[in-house]
């Protein structure tokens, strides 16, 4: 096998120009901000017979183990609740290849400084492009729907290419992102919450209510026509279908609403509505090993937060 420090170390000339294709010995090599494009796309799918050279501390080695592999363009920071699953699932359907980057927001990832370098408001999912359109350098998106727009703009499907279409599309995403995700969000939070925790009847009753009528919404608009925006299958489903998972936890009877029902189930009769589905179930916590006290940091950490404070120098002076 050619070695491959010395085959990589030779392939890029002295203004970046490539001057042997690694990609023809099988090789992809982080990192990201100096492999050249091509590479990376020109690359062979299959390396079973290729060793895994010993990594540089600088180098991206994501899903490297064992084995060299395709290291993919997206990077999604991620954890498995509905909002990261909308992703998922789009970028299932799309069939884009991806990887999954654990962002723990039970163990309090969203905080680090390293993440709120990609997403100023500290929740996931955030997608990182490092091939964007544009060519310099990585791009990172937050909010599920902004990115869910962003992926339908680069892979051209599952968005309407005429105005009124596309608008259609668009007003149902903000229509989820404004009203289902953070009303059922609050729903399931009230509706968890213990007795030590006060009474609770007023949120859950106002919550379980809002939720009600979201879907009949769904369920009006699905009446006459197979999905959310006509006949065609979109991101508007997409971004929906995963808060209405837990209809029975959010105090729901989805027999009520035979439309949405039919719906519900062709969805998730999907592959790739599965598969999305599926991911990350590997990441998990258990917060029952926790000792009392790290439970009680571990809320102080999570809940009721409050402003994070903006650096006292070096911005814009006031």
């Amino acid at each position: 096998m050619i070695d491959f420090y010395t085959l990589f170390s030779s392939s890029i000339g002295e203004n970046n120009e490539p001057v042997i294709n690694l990609a023809s010995h099988g090789f992809v090599s982080p990192p990201l901000s100096v492999i050249p494009p091509w590479l990376i796309r020109n690359a062979p799918r299959d390396y079973s017979s290729l060793s895994f050279p010993k990594a540089d501390a600088n180098w991206q080695t994501k899903g490297l183990i064992g084995k060299l592999k395709v290291i993919n363009m997206l990077d999604l920071h991620y954890w498995p609740t509905p909002n990261g699953k909308k992703v998922t699932i789009q970028l299932e359907e799309c069939g884009i290849e991806y990887n999954l980057v654990e962002c723990n927001i039970g163990k309090g990832d969203q905080f680090t400084d390293e993440f709120l370098s990609i997403n100023p408001n500290n929740r996931m999912p955030t997608l990182v492009d490092h091939d964007p359109e544009d060519g310099q350098g990585p791009l990172s998106v937050f909010e599920s729907g902004a990115i869910m727009l962003y992926i339908a703009e680069k892979t051209g499907k599952f968005m309407p290419a005429d105005v009124r279409g596309r608008y259609n599309v668009m007003q149902w995403v903000m229509w989820q992102m404004a009203n289902q995700g953070p009303k059922t969000g609050e729903c399931g939070h009230f509706r968890r919450l213990g007795e030590h925790q006060g009474d609770q009847s007023y949120a859950v009753t106002r919550f379980t209510d809002e939720v009600n009528r979201f879907y009949g919404v769904l369920n009006n608009q699905l009446y006459n026509q197979r999905y959310l925006c006509g006949d065609e299958y979109t991101i508007a489903d997409m971004i929906c279908y995963p808060w209405t998972i837990n209809w029975e936890g959010q105090g729901q009877d989805i027999s009520e609403f035979k439309y949405f029902k039919r719906w519900f189930e062709e969805l998730g009769d999907r592959p790739a509505v599965q598969r999305g589905m599926a991911a990350g179930s590997e990441m998990q916590n258990d917060f029952s090993k926790l000792t009392k006290e790290e439970g009680e940091r571990l809320r102080g950490l999570l809940y009721n937060q409050r402003a994070r404070p903006a650096p006292e120098t070096g911005g814009i002076e006031v």
